[in-house]
């Protein structure tokens, strides 16, 4: 055919077959096979190469340094005074327990005040655990002396009253002023000292003086609140015998008189609960105190 053009012939041949292509081909795949053999390596994204060009970067400003100077510097200084505090107090605490519990100290007298004849100082010779229970039972014999005072002023208006019916006054009067003296030196004897030295030397013979004479006194407080004639009281009955006969002073301080012994008792009991239970804790038994 004269209008056939060889050169014109499109080839339906292989556009792969050319050897620039496949070359180019094969240099493309292997470059993806390394992009996905390090994507799998990583196991992360690759992240974009910054560019030169970028803003440098400013360096942090000193004002903020030497803010946390100051502060650090303050908490070094707070920590050290803590520890010197610290150290003072267990210095005192150690001083004050090998004074109390040093043998054979002497000590300048300073109880009582007026005449002082022993060293007493709860916040010195008591551990500091029991120097509230410890105040609180002087507080209890200071109450005593208060209660014993005011039970012998209501006995003497008793006594100048003269009600009718009563002629047990000057008895009464007589023997409330001589338990002003005897049941404050006998309390202090033999309840006061003996439990202020068993917490002090923790020693199981002075809880059982305690426990014995404290015991006395609780049952004698309850005793004084009923007011028998002639016992020295001005508790229940005498402060009704009072007021029946119209005596309104007398049988005033005879109701101030029996509540107070009530009161005074029912402390005390509470105490002595308190005092038993810090026997049973330490341990203490009959036959240590048989041993002191």
């Amino acid at each position: 055919n004269p209008f056939d053009d060889d050169d014109l012939i499109v080839h339906d041949a292989d556009p792969f077959a050319d050897p620039s292509i496949a070359t180019a081909l094969q240099s493309t795949s292997v470059e993806m096979e390394s992009s996905t053999l390090l994507s799998s390596g990583t196991g992360s994204k690759s992240t974009p190469t910054p560019h030169l060009g970028s803003t440098p970067s400013v360096p942090p400003s000193t004002g903020n340094g030497a803010a946390n100077s100051t502060l650090n510097a303050r908490e070094a200084e707070l920590r050290r005074r803590e520890e010197e505090l610290a150290e003072r107090e267990r210095r005192l605490r150690e001083e004050a327990e090998a004074i109390r519990t040093a043998p054979g100290v002497l000590r300048a007298p300073n109880f009582p005040p007026f005449y002082p004849m022993y060293y007493l100082d709860i916040d010195v010779e008591i551990p500091e655990m029991e120097r509230p229970l410890m105040r609180n039972m002087f507080r209890s014999w200071l109450g005593t002396l208060v209660i014993l005072l005011w039970n012998a002023v209501a006995c003497f208006l008793i006594l100048v009253s003269h009600a009718t019916g009563v002629n047990t006054g000057a008895t009464d009067f007589g023997v409330a002023f001589m338990y002003c003296i005897s049941i404050t030196a006998a309390s202090f004897y033999l309840w006061y000292r003996p439990i202020y030295n068993g917490y002090m030397k923790e020693r199981s013979m002075y809880y059982y003086i305690f426990f014995i004479f404290n015991g006395f006194h609780i049952g004698f407080q309850y005793y004084m609140t009923i007011g028998i004639p002639g016992s020295g009281s001005a508790g229940i009955i005498n402060t009704i015998s009072m007021l029946s006969d119209g005596r309104v002073v007398a049988g005033v301080f005879g109701v101030i008189a029996s509540g107070l012994w009530a009161a005074g008792g029912t402390f005390s009991l509470y105490l002595y609960r308190h005092v038993h239970h810090h026997y049973r804790v330490q341990g203490h038994t009959f036959a240590d105190a048989k041993g002191d």
